[in-house]
């Protein structure tokens, strides 16, 4: 974990889970940082905003970015609250390997209509990802504070 990329925002090649995982073991196992940044996120596609992703000059490589709001697996942004909530857990169970703490948890590109990656009410969604936010809250807290 290098102490300048402490930034848990996700390759978008994935729905994130593997790599926040991964990002917040090796953060602990570093030992560069006294606490973390946990990211979760509803969700990606830049599809729309060409200007992100238009290849300039030898870039060709660059392309859209695209993480389902839902895929086989799950809802991704309950998946990635899931796996700041399973850190928590091991945390209150006294596991060294999620001996950091992450006090602040940011909501990845919140209010991107563009990108597909809002988490306000929307005609689509409704307040479904309020809803689960909350409920994320509501148990990180929970656990937090040792309250059973």
């Amino acid at each position: 974990c290098d102490p300048a990329k402490l930034y848990g925002w996700s390759d978008p090649d994935n729905v994130g889970t593997g790599f926040l995982r991964m990002f917040y073991d090796r953060c602990n196992e570093a030992g560069h940082a006294r606490y973390l940044m946990g990211g979760v996120w509803p969700g990606f596609d830049d599809q729309l905003v060409s200007w992100a992703w238009q290849a300039k000059g030898d870039e060709a490589h660059v392309r859209p970015r695209v993480i389902c709001r839902e895929s086989t697996e799950g809802n991704t942004l309950e998946m990635t609250c899931g796996v700041l909530l399973d850190y928590y857990r091991r945390q209150a169970n006294g596991d060294p390997a999620a001996a950091l703490p992450i006090p602040l948890v940011q909501v990845v590109t919140w209010n991107d209509y563009a990108e597909a990656s809002t988490v306000e009410p929307t005609q689509d969604y409704g307040t479904s990802e309020l809803a689960r936010l909350d409920s994320f809250r509501r148990e990180a807290v929970r656990l937090l504070s040792g309250v059973q």
